[in-house]
């Protein structure tokens, strides 16, 4: 079919996908142990050892050492209390290349793996690679060590009053080394090979200190507690990039032996693997944030709740003039149950509001910062620019969270408990970095508060004990969520009307367009795109104009005529559990879904057609492959729906009790199925929600879709890894 469309015929039928994937087999093992003394002395062990390996062959495998242990010791009748903890985390890793499983996806498969020399072939077409030379010809590994330190004080001077103090401290060394051989087409090749090394040292503290005093009159509990806490964070990183190496031999650890700084200078911008620059970079950023709080909490006879708490917070990543902010938060219930005497477990009626503060992600959005630029060639060497790298924002302030909740806890004859819960979230001052014009800004993109957000939701959990003997016992859980978030209004300091994001790239839209657009009063991730018709007899799409013409897809007509499609976050969160109990036998399912949301398929728009046949494969996605799509366009043929319901978690226990032995008091069996079958009508690699719209990452394609910005969710970008079903078989000892 390849090459009935066209495609070049190398003599070779290579499968890509099986090529670069595999089963991958981990393994975790886990001891603890523990002991106290009638002196008050305790302890808490535990390690814990982790190999892993994914289905990417020679790439995102892992080993890790956790160790942990944990030590009180008791005075005058435990009225002063010493207790320590120390977390050790030593963690290496081959993250290798993601752009390997891309390539296997559009890699012409005419093409054998090797050469008749036993080189890797390649087909030299621009972006195109051999998917099995990503991660044999290129090193990308990190290596992580991390501690932290807990030491914390207690003393009961009198009966009610209780003093503490808590001082934390955590400090890491995280380095990644990359090397791109002299031979890879995928890096390394123009430059003769290329090799990068960057660490960044973490330290983080934090110290806390409490008065705490504990009382009751009559049925009338309280606790009353007031501190302050401070913590100190800094981050050093060291980065440095070289090419023009003798040998692969040195991989990423001996740059000063390549020669492409003293060739070419230094360009202090990085590119993108497959054009590497040199450069040499370092850099330091600290924050700084102290906090003075209050909370009580009042319990009448188990039957009525009251709590406040107030923190007043500042910190450095904001101006002077709004560095600080001021937090609250207020609930009460009570227990109708047991106020009333109704034949009823629980009861619970609760009601709170309360108010939260989030930090900037950057440390000094409110200044403006230089930074170096690539420059140009004078006199014989290359000398860099300086030009400002983020602008000026002295109004910068805190983002404010204020929700208000209602609840209900209730619980009947011993089988049947649940809750529900109403909230109204308002996120006011948001934080966000959006594009400005420049001039007049000295920026092209400044970290604002950008406006007001407001999130309304439902949830609903529920667990029913079905049957319940001595040798067989039934429990269904499930849970239930809605919610909504709505962009209010734009801050009128940030001049903004519209966000757009979400961006397709020219090979998706020709010229590229943003799918995701926040507006006031329209729900955040909401998909706009032009009714898709048919295609005319030169492969191009007709689509809808936004007064129901049909039209040539143009994309300098695109933000003229989208319109409102679909929303990409979901509407409806359900997950439904069963746990059996049959003698020494258990078994637990889990149920998971998502409901009333779409994607944004971008694997699909890049790869569906056939115009770049000689370049790469075409992805032929059943129902939809139409050998007349000559170029992409993107429209509603792309937005797809993803809700779906997924077999989350299947776990099958055996338990084995020994008695009258000494060392051993227990044997668990297990086999663990996760993410076994997905049901839904997505046609992409994954239907989970895409939250955030991630940045590009050092590949040039973007990354992981748990980081970024969080106003344009719902683009499935192509770099998506492939879900993965994973089997666990274990055993607990209980000694």
């Amino acid at each position: 079919q390849y090459m009935e469309l066209g495609g070049q015929n190398l003599g070779s039928k290579t499968n890509w996908l099986k090529e670069v994937t595999h089963t991958g087999i981990s393994q975790m093992h886990n001891v603890s142990f523990a002991n106290s003394s009638a002196g008050g002395f305790s302890y808490n062990v535990s390690v814990n050892y982790r190999d892993s390996k994914s289905i990417l062959t020679d790439a995102s495998s892992y080993t890790q050492l956790n160790t942990r242990i944990n030590l009180s010791q008791r005075f005058w009748d435990s009225r002063l209390i010493l207790s320590s903890s120390l977390a050790i985390t030593s963690r290496s890793e081959n993250q290798g290349y993601q752009q390997s499983l891309v390539n296997a996806l559009y890699y012409n498969p005419t093409v054998p793996v090797y050469d008749s020399t036993g080189k890797f072939y390649e087909t030299k077409v621009q972006d195109r690679y051999n998917p099995v030379a990503i991660n044999k010809q290129n090193v990308r590994d990190r290596k992580l060590s991390q501690q932290v330190a807990n030491f914390r004080a207690e003393l009961r001077p009198f009966k009610h009053l209780t003093l503490s103090g808590t001082y934390t401290l955590q400090k890491s060394t995280d380095m990644i080394g990359e090397y791109s051989g002299r031979n890879s087409y995928f890096g390394g090749l123009l430059v003769n090979g290329w090799a990068r090394k960057a660490n960044a040292d973490v330290s983080y503290s934090q110290f806390d200190a409490a008065i705490t005093y504990t009382n009751a009159f009559k049925k009338l509990k309280y606790v009353i507690t007031a501190g302050n806490s401070y913590n100190y964070d800094n981050i050093q990183t060291q980065v440095t990039a070289n090419s023009d190496f003798i040998t692969d031999g040195f991989s990423y650890n001996n740059l000063a032996a390549g020669q492409g700084i003293n060739k070419n200078g230094v360009v202090p911008v990085e590119g993108n693997v497959a054009q590497p620059q040199n450069f040499v970079g370092s850099t330091q950023k600290e924050s700084i944030s102290r906090a003075y709080f209050a909370r009580a909490n009042l319990n009448y006879d188990e039957s009525y709740f009251l709590s406040g708490t107030f923190r007043r917070e500042g910190s450095s990543r904001f101006g002077p003039n709004n560095r600080w902010g001021n937090f609250w938060a207020l609930s009460g219930g009570f227990d109708a149950a047991r106020i009333f005497k109704l034949p009823l477990d629980q009861l619970k009626v609760r009601a709170g509001y309360g108010v939260t503060g989030t930090l900037p992600n950057v440390y000094y959005g409110y200044i403006s910062t230089l930074g170096l630029t690539s420059g140009g060639y004078a006199n014989g060497r290359f000398i860099s620019g300086i030009s400002p790298a983020t602008g000026y924002n002295p109004d910068l302030k805190w983002e404010e969270k204020g929700e208000m909740n209602f609840g209900l806890d209730f619980g009947f004859f011993k089988r049947l408990t649940g809750s529900f819960d109403y909230f109204i979230r308002n996120t006011k001052d948001l934080l966000n970095t959006v594009d400005v014009p420049s001039p007049p800004n000295s920026v092209t993109q400044l970290l604002l508060n950008v406006g007001q957000l407001r999130t309304k939701g439902v949830e609903f959990q529920l667990s029913y004990v079905a049957k319940k003997s001595r040798i067989f016992s039934w429990t269904i859980d499930g849970n239930f969520s809605t919610a909504k978030t709505t962009l209010v209004k734009f801050n009128s300091k940030s001049e903004q009307t519209i966000l757009r994001g979400g961006y397709l790239a020219g090979a998706v839209a020709l010229g590229g367009v943003n799918p995701i657009w926040t507006i006031k009063g329209q729900e955040i991730g909401t998909i706009y795109a032009q009714p898709f018709v048919r295609y005319d007899p030169n492969g191009d799409p007709i689509v809808l104009s936004k007064d129901k013409q049909e039209m040539v897809f143009s994309s300098g007509t695109f933000q003229d005529n989208a319109i409102p499609v679909a929303n990409s976050l979901p509407k409806v969160f359900a997950g439904l559990g069963n746990t059996f109990a049959y003698k020494n036998f258990d078994l637990s399912i889990f149920l998971r879904g998502a409901f009333g949301y779409s994607l944004v398929n971008e694997a699909r728009a890049a790869f569906e057609n056939i115009s770049g046949i000689a370049r790469s494969n075409v992805m032929v996605t059943k129902g939809e492959f139409n050998k007349s799509i000559t170029v992409p366009h993107f429209s509603t043929r792309y937005v797809e729906n993803a809700s779906f319901v997924k077999i989350d978690n299947v776990t099958l226990g055996y338990n084995i009790s020994i008695k009258n032995q000494k060392v051993i008091r227990g044997i668990r069996l297990y086999v663990t199925g996760q993410n076994l079958l997905t049901f839904t009508k997505y046609k992409g690699a994954d239907p989970e929600a895409r939250y955030f719209d991630p940045p590009n990452n050092t590949e040039g394609r973007r990354g992981d879709s748990f980081s970024g910005n969080g106003l344009f969710p719902g683009v499935d970008r192509y770099i998506t890894f492939l879900p993965t079903r994973i089997y666990t078989v274990g055993v607990n000892v209980s000694l």
